[in-house]
């Protein structure tokens, strides 16, 4: 519910790609199979890795660069 929550959305400052969707996946997927695999170090590695990029990313659209 929270993803779906307007007051917590911030706009996006790029587009969603096709690129982008796949990484995401790519990123869910590996967490999930490490936990899979009862891999608790390469889970936390792997989630930990996605929210870094998720972390650029906000701060990204929270502070976008002005290009002029």
């Amino acid at each position: 519910h929270v993803g779906a929550d307007q007051r917590l959305h911030i706009p996006a400052t790029t587009q969603i790609t096709r690129e982008r969707i796949q990484m995401r996946d790519r990123e869910h997927r590996a967490i999930a199979e490490a936990i899979a695999s009862r891999s608790p170090d390469a889970a936390e590695q792997n989630m930990r890795a996605h929210l870094r990029r998720v972390q650029r990313e906000i701060a990204d659209r929270l502070n976008p660069v002005a290009t002029t």
